[in-house]
């Protein structure tokens, strides 16, 4: 009786998906869209909303969508615009399920984007729309209030969640998105609350970061064609590799290794020139500490791509634990023949020296390190002596 007269309390406060809305907030109903997945089948497993965060494509939804993802290779995530148009997801960039939002990719640019609020406080009473989609793309709306602020920032409101409602904007009278309403299924019933924006603001800062970071590494070699059956497109063997490096990685920041293991092994089977892929999956094998198999991968990688030199890096980390001294030391030279100006490289190289019983080779790179980086030549000073 509990559990329902909760219903009846919020379905009651709500003014309903008929009432008239702020125009700043109509304004906004295009970037509010519908994600779905589909089995191998194109059979519909489930739909939730979601919203644009950026114009080339970033888009906000819930975690248990991808949950459900993750349960089988097969499995594919489309998104649906206002108008009819749908997209594959490119890529899974945040998985953060502590916080039960997600934010994925599709192919686009000048889409619209909703505006997030910035430094907002939920106020308990505070009158907020609820925009989302369902499974058809229609829009739904609805006015409600704040409620149950917690010190978190983490709140409910006063309208009614449906599982294709999972994953709306919350919006101010102001036409920002101020959280993302979900679902959190617990052992007995399922928790309606609000994920403030300040979350998917963090989220979105991270993802920018990363594409900096990988904007500032050396250019990858050309692709190379893959090989495909003459009744598959090249095309679509590449996107369905592409999907099983995004279902490893999603594996990998969920602490589930194993099966992280077998998607990458799967992304290479069907792209054997997938350097990523190879690079994380001597990443997993390192963590589960297979470390003979971590060599295999970095060595793939470079084989594709010869020319990163973090890859040489991780390949003598790998070989100086399985005590292969001279090949850590020719692992650490090639990347420091790519690049010649790396601190942690020539730390690595004056360290490894050490174990190898080379004692004036680690103060070679002492001398180059005091030039590049003096906190870590003092490092490699005091393991000398």
């Amino acid at each position: 009786m509990v559990c329902l007269s909760v219903f009846f309390t919020l379905a009651a406060t709500g003014k309903g998906p008929d009432a008239k809305i702020p125009e700043s907030v109509e304004d906004q109903k295009k970037a509010v869209v519908t994600v779905s997945l589909d089995d191998k089948y194109g059979k519909r497993i489930a739909s939730v909303s979601g919203f644009i965060v950026d114009q080339e494509g970033v888009i906000a939804t819930s975690c248990n969508l991808i949950a459900k993802w993750l349960e089988s290779s097969e499995n594919t995530i489309t998104v649906g615009l206002p108008g009819g148009s749908s997209f594959p997801m490119k890529q899974l960039i945040s998985n953060d399920c502590r916080n039960a939002l997600a934010l994925i990719t599709i192919q686009g640019s000048e889409l619209p984007a909703v505006t997030l609020a910035k430094g907002y406080k939920a106020k308990d009473g505070e009158e907020v729309v609820v925009m989302g989609r369902t499974s058809e793309g229609n829009l739904t709306s609805s006015e409600g209030r704040i409620r149950n602020v917690r010190r978190d920032d983490i709140y409910q409101v006063t309208v009614p969640i449906t599982p294709t409602g999972d994953g709306s904007p919350v919006f101010n009278r102001k036409g920002e998105v101020i959280g993302l309403s979900t679902l959190l299924y617990g052992k007995k019933q399922a928790q309606h609350i609000v994920i403030p924006s300040r979350y998917v603001s963090k989220e979105f800062t991270l993802y920018n970061d990363l594409i900096t970071e990988l904007a500032a590494l050396p250019s990858p070699l050309p692709a190379v064609p893959v090989k495909r059956s003459d009744d598959v497109p090249a095309t679509r063997l590449q996107e369905k590799g592409e999907q099983e490096f995004l279902r490893g990685v999603s594996y990998e920041k969920s602490g589930m290794y194993e099966e992280a293991t077998s998607a990458y092994i799967r992304a290479v089977g069907i792209n054997p020139d997938y350097t990523e892929a190879y690079v994380n999956l001597g990443l997993v094998f390192y963590r589960l500490g297979k470390y003979s198999k971590a060599v295999d991968a970095y060595k793939n990688a470079i084989r594709v791509n010869p020319y990163v030199p973090s890859v040489y890096n991780k390949l003598g980390a790998a070989y100086v634990i399985l005590g292969d001294y001279q090949l850590a030391l020719d692992a650490f030279k090639q990347s420091i023949k790519i690049d010649p100006r790396s601190p942690d490289t020539h730390f690595n190289l004056g360290v490894v020296s050490i174990l190898a019983g080379d004692k004036n080779g680690a103060l070679e790179q002492y001398i180059l390190l005091k030039e590049l980086d003096r906190y870590q030549a003092e490092k490699l000073l005091n393991l000398i002596q």
